[in-house]
């Protein structure tokens, strides 16, 4: 070998060195972008492909510098380009004809069948908005959104104070559709039921379909100052803590498809995107996370693509999960519950979480329902797990949620706590 041509070949084997190094940095520095303190916590695609990228580039230098894949790549690079071309193409193709369906779809769809108006929240809590909610419903109704008080909740009763509010007990109920009473008749749900068998007592219920966590601790702060409540009641329910992953008003706000504002998504890494209210819609509508640029949706909407973001998904859920729910709507959830028990101390009312369990965790506590308990236990909040009362099949209505059966139990289960309350000032005697 002349000196000309190990000049040539040291030039290339530094130049290899140099694309090995760049690779390494551009996967090194993709890491290293998760860790900066504005970053949102967990990998997103763009993110791995990156990693992927750089990874790629350092074998593929690696490679080049042995002499006889250099020169088996010299060969053969062009006919294994087109090879790999033509397969992926034909692949693409078999998917479409097998219609498989693409993790994104090439337009937004422009009309929502189940776009219902109904709600809000704003200085009065997050409530019914009462004038649409009666609006909407059929003549003869007894539909639990067509009796609603005038601040737009399921109650008997108008919020106002009273002058004998000192003389009685008071209550103030939290929660989402089961507290509300879905599915159960009207008069039958367990609020209803405790309601009327202490016709002394005060109890305003202020759940609503839908709300999470962090909906409660509004409407708390709302009405216990008003009532001064002794005991307040929060319904929890497993779907709090996917609820509480979008802020107070995006929740409600995202149900109106046509609304302009800019709603915040975190994704099941915890990455914030922003979207308009349509987008956000669909996307919620359709259970997966939104794209957080053009490139990843353009990736979404080929075959081949999809079964790529499917997969990072599946490596996203067994990272993040915790029995069903990202880590990051735990964290959020925690924080919210934490702020509810402080702002009940302040306002000197006791705070009783009521768990609400879903139809497969009777006889059988899923992994989520046990983190709640463990949340609930860490925080040092009284909670009231009702499954061992429940009847998976007796006590659930087709829609899972409780059945005229099911709030029969609930109620007797809260009647003897809010006894034992009356009798010790404490929850002692709650079945936990």
């Amino acid at each position: 070998m002349n000196t000309g041509s190990r000049r040539r070949l040291a030039i290339s084997n530094l130049a290899l060195h140099l694309v090995g190094a760049l690779g390494f940095a551009i996967a090194l520095l993709s890491i290293a972008l998760d860790l900066l303190p504005s970053a949102s916590p967990g990998f997103n695609a763009p993110q791995l492909m990156l990693i992927a990228v750089g990874l790629g580039l350092s074998l593929l230098a690696y490679g080049l510098r042995q002499a006889r894949l250099r020169r088996w790549l010299a060969q053969n690079l062009v006919a294994g380009l087109l090879v790999c071309v033509a397969t992926l193409a034909i692949l693409e193709v078999a998917l479409t004809v097998l219609e498989f369906s693409t993790y994104y779809p090439m337009e937004l769809p422009t009309e929502y069948q189940d776009f219902l108006p109904w709600r809000t929240c704003d200085e009065a809590g997050c409530h019914f908005i009462r004038d649409v909610a009666l609006a909407n419903c059929e003549e003869g109704s007894v539909s639990r959104t067509c009796a609603l008080n005038p601040q737009g909740f399921s109650d008997t009763q108008p919020f106002f104070a009273d002058e004998d509010y000192a003389l009685r007990d008071r209550i103030l109920i939290l929660g989402d559709s089961f507290t509300f009473g879905m599915t159960a008749d009207v008069g039958s749900s367990y609020v209803e039921i405790l309601e009327s068998s202490a016709p002394e007592s005060i109890v305003w219920n202020t759940a609503i379909p839908g709300a999470g966590t962090h909906h409660a601790l509004k409407n708390f702060e709302t009405y216990a100052p008003l009532l001064q409540p002794q005991v307040t009641i929060l319904g929890f329910y497993m779907n709090d803590f996917e609820n509480n992953m979008l802020s107070l008003s995006d929740w409600f706000a995202s149900e109106d498809p046509t609304d302009e504002t800019v709603v915040v998504w975190r994704d099941l890494w915890g990455n914030a995107i922003q979207l308009d209210q349509r987008s956000a819609f669909y996307y919620r509508q359709a259970g997966v996370d939104p794209p957080a640029n053009k490139i990843e949706r353009f990736v979404g909407t080929t075959r081949l693509g999809t079964l790529a973001l499917q997969f990072i998904d599946a490596i996203g859920r067994i990272k993040n999960d915790v029995g069903g729910m990202s880590s990051l709507s735990v964290t959020i959830t925690r924080e919210y519950l934490h702020r509810l028990r402080d702002a009940a101390v302040a306002e000197d009312t006791a705070l009783l979480v009521l768990l609400i369990p879903r139809q497969g965790d009777i006889g059988r506590p899923s992994a989520l329902f046990k983190n709640a308990i463990q949340l609930l236990e860490e925080l040092q909040i009284d909670y009231l797990n009702p499954v061992n009362a429940l009847d998976a099949k007796l006590d659930y209505a087709p829609d899972e949620h409780w059945n005229n059966a099911g709030h029969q139990k609930i109620a007797l289960l809260l009647r003897s706590c809010l006894g034992g309350f009356q009798a010790n000032s404490n929850f002692r005697d709650c079945i936990r």
